[in-house]
């Protein structure tokens, strides 16, 4: 029955996922009222000295492995794009970048020399080449990856 998810319903699941992960890495979560490119925020609440910081974070939920990439992302300062992989199976993996990485992996793959980039500005593969995947690796989330972005956003 859950494979049977549509695209909507896959979105909660992987984002619900995300939130417990956060959640276990000290972070809290809040969901922007209106969805413009921001599906999910998170922060760690501070300390008595500390400013709130909080990140933006896009959302690429997946049943299998899609990696994509919208130029319309690069306008929003300190966006994460966040994958998630297999996430209806019990190996879920997260992969989180800033949109400068995503764009270098693009473009060291070739694919901004795609039609769908230069006309569209966008890209997506639901097929990650074994290079790509094991670049991605680099960027796999766990408690200490998050702890990592929140300090250099």
């Amino acid at each position: 029955m859950a494979n049977n998810l549509d695209n909507f319903a896959l979105e909660v699941v992987g984002k619900n996922w995300l939130v417990s992960e956060l959640l276990k890495a000290g972070f809290q979560t809040a969901v922007p009222s209106y969805d413009k490119g921001i599906d999910l925020i998170a922060f760690r609440p501070p300390n008595k000295n500390e400013m709130l910081k909080a990140v933006p974070l896009q959302l690429k939920v997946s049943k299998n492995e899609v990696f994509s990439l919208n130029s319309k992302y690069s306008e929003c300062r300190g966006l994460l794009l966040v994958y998630i992989w297999h996430t209806l199976g019990p190996h879920t993996e997260c992969f989180a970048l800033r949109y400068n990485e995503a764009f270098k992996i693009m473009q060291e793959r070739g694919y901004t020399r795609t039609a769908s980039w230069k006309v569209e500005g966008e890209y997506t593969t639901n097929k990650p080449s074994a290079e790509l995947k094991k670049t991605l690796k680099l960027y796999k989330c766990g408690p200490n990856r998050w702890a990592r972005l929140f300090k250099t956003s």
